[in-house]
């Protein structure tokens, strides 16, 4: 990614599961932004999109725009290494790059 895109991010990396609290350092900068966009390399159920979805509803104060972007799984039925896999879900690239750009409008 452009690194002006990272000027315009706070990255929050969540590596613990299951999920039981948001830290109030990440509500606080939700509450600022009023925007979200997890980013998981597999499918959204079971992910972090869901164990986060309770927290910011239960937790929130305000309105927010959120974008979740998972794989989607084979979208081509073809296979290949991570990096492929990433970039044909939109996950990593150029089309990465485009889903953050528009989640931040």
């Amino acid at each position: 990614l452009p690194k002006e895109l990272y000027d315009e991010l706070d990255i929050w990396a969540l590596s613990v599961f299951p999920v039981t609290a948001m830290p109030p350092e990440l509500k606080q900068s939700i509450e600022t932004h009023r925007k979200v966009l997890t980013i998981e390399e597999h499918k959204g159920q079971g992910g972090l999109n869901e164990a986060l979805a309770p927290f910011l509803l239960k937790e929130l104060t305000t309105t927010i725009s959120y974008t979740s972007l998972y794989a989607q799984g084979y979208p081509s039925g073809r296979y290949g290494d991570q990096k492929w896999h990433c970039e044909e879900n939109g996950l990593a690239g150029t089309a990465l790059q485009k889903n953050i750009e528009d989640a931040l409008k």
